[in-house]
């Protein structure tokens, strides 16, 4: 299932990887991984989603529904892909020797 691009107001970021919109649904990033919030990792990656995408008017394409009711998504801010920033700071993280 691939649905086309829509704007989403995001109204919550509750992990390195999903937002809740304004709507109340949930996303998560398509292809991130993030370890659970409640690590160091987890926990500077949701900083890092709120400085992104935090408040604001974000590009979504829906690839996947998940059972919970959720999406799995590519999102935009601004022109950029989110999914890719993400990953880059995971990958900063790691480099770092951050621990998961």
């Amino acid at each position: 299932m691939r649905v086309k691009w829509s704007l989403e107001r995001v109204k919550r970021v509750t992990g390195g990887d999903t937002f809740e919109t304004a709507d109340s649904r949930i996303f998560r990033l398509a292809n991130v991984w993030v370890p659970e919030p409640e690590t160091d990792m987890g926990m500077v990656a949701t900083r890092h989603l709120k400085a992104l995408i935090g408040g604001k008017e974000v590009e979504v394409e829906t690839y996947l529904r998940a059972p919970d009711g959720g999406s799995v998504a590519g999102v935009r801010v601004d022109g950029k892909s989110v999914n890719l920033a993400v990953n880059r700071k995971i990958r900063e993280l790691e480099a770092q020797g951050q621990p998961a």
